[in-house]
C-alpha cells in the first residue's frame, strides 16, 4: 500500500511539473555551442525541448532517439523520431514512455545565416515602396521590398525601431501570424517576378493579407486599394504552387518589433532579401551526452553522443 501510494504521489508530482529538467549544450560542428537541450519527465511523457541561443543559427531538421535500451546506431536517419524544421530557433518532442530510465540522443542539421536571425536589429520602412508595400531598411542596409502580414497593428514610416527581433519566414514556430499554414505560399509570392504581369504591387499586398490575416480583407484596406479579382488570382496561384517553402531568389525575414515589456506592438512585416549568401554555413549538431558509439574494434564512431535520462524517484 505504501509503495502504491508513493507511485501515486510521484505521478502527481510529475504532472504538477515538480521534477527538475536537465539541460545539456547543443554543439554544431563539435565545438560551436549554439543552444541547449532540455529533457523533462511529465507524467507518461519525456519532453525534449531545444532552444537555439546563438544569434544567426537555426535548425533545418532534427532526429531524436528515446528508448529503454542503448541506441545501436549513430546514424540519425535510423532514430525513431524526426522533424522538418525549415529554419527554426526551437524544437520540441513529446514521447510516450514507461516509468523507467530512458536513453536519449538528439541530432540536428544546423545552418548559419549572414543575417542575425534570432537577434535584435534596427528597422525602418518607407510607405509606399517603389515596387512593394514598404521599402525596408535593416541595420542601415537596404532598401528591400517588404510586405505587411498584419492589419491589426501599425508601423510609422520614417521611424527607426531599435528593438526588432529577426526571424525566418521558414520558421514553423513563429506563432505570430494568423494563418501560419500559408507562409509557404507567401514565400512563393516573394520569389516570383511580377514586373511583366498584369498584377500591381497593390494586388500582391492584397493577396498576402488574404493569406495571412484572419480578417480576410477586401479592397480598400491598409491605406491602399487593389483589384479584388487579381488578388484572388494570386492567392489561387500561391496556394497551388507554394505547398513547400521556396527561396530560389529571395529569403523571407520576419520583423517582430517589441516594446520595453517585450510585447509585439508594431505591424508584422516580411522582408524579401537575396537568397544568395543568405546562408554561410551548415553543420551537424549534437546534444552533449555522456556516451559515444564504438565499432567492433573499439574505435569511436564520429563525435555524436547519447545519455541516460534517469527516471525520477521519491
Amino acid at each position: 500500500m505504501k509503495s502504491a501510494f508513493g507511485l501515486i504521489m510521484l505521478f502527481a508530482s510529475l504532472l504538477a511539473g515538480g521534477v527538475e529538467a536537465s539541460t545539456r549544450p547543443l554543439f554544431a560542428g563539435q565545438h560551436q555551442e549554439i543552444g541547449e537541450v532540455e529533457t523533462l519527465y511529465q507524467g507518461n511523457q519525456l519532453v525534449v525541448s531545444v532552444q537555439v541561443t546563438e544569434v544567426g543559427w537555426c535548425l533545418e531538421r532534427s532526429h531524436l532517439y528515446v528508448g529503454e535500451s542503448q541506441p545501436l546506431s549513430s546514424a540519425p536517419g535510423q532514430f525513431p523520431y524526426s522533424h522538418e524544421l525549415g529554419c527554426a530557433r526551437s524544437d520540441i518532442y513529446r514521447v510516450d514512455v514507461n516509468a523507467v530510465d530512458q536513453y536519449v540522443a538528439y541530432h540536428a542539421e544546423s545552418k548559419q545565416s549572414s543575417y542575425p536571425i534570432g537577434g535584435t536589429v534596427s528597422y525602418s520602412v518607407k510607405f509606399p515602396g517603389g515596387d512593394s508595400y514598404f521599402d525596408a531598411t535593416i541595420n542601415g542596409t537596404g532598401p528591400f521590398n517588404a510586405w505587411c502580414m498584419d492589419l491589426e497593428r501599425f508601423i510609422s514610416p520614417g521611424t527607426t525601431y531599435t528593438n526588432c527581433e529577426l526571424r525566418s519566414l521558414n520558421d514553423p514556430d513563429l506563432g505570430v501570424v494568423d494563418k501560419e499554414q500559408n507562409l509557404n505560399a507567401v514565400s512563393w509570392i516573394l520569389n516570383q517576378d511580377w514586373s511583366q504581369s498584369q498584377y500591381s504591387w497593390q494586388d500582391i499586398q492584397g493577396a498576402i493579407w488574404k493569406l495571412t490575416d484572419d480578417s480576410n480583407p477586401t479592397s480598400p484596406a491598409g491605406g491602399i486599394s487593389w483589384n479584388e479579382t487579381n488578388a484572388l488570382a494570386i492567392v489561387a496561384l500561391a496556394v497551388e504552387n507554394g505547398s513547400t517553402y521556396q527561396a530560389g531568389s529571395f529569403e523571407g525575414l520576419v520583423l517582430l518589433c517589441r516594446n520595453t515589456a517585450g510585447a509585439i506592438t508594431q505591424q508584422i512585416t516580411v522582408v524579401a532579401v537575396p537568397a544568395l549568401n543568405f546562408f554561410i554555413g551548415e553543420d551537424t549538431a549534437w546534444a552533449d551526452g555522456d556516451s559515444n558509439w564504438y565499432n567492433g574494434k573499439g574505435n569511436k564512431i564520429g563525435w555524436g553522443t547519447y545519455w541516460l535520462e534517469v527516471y525520477p524517484t521519491l
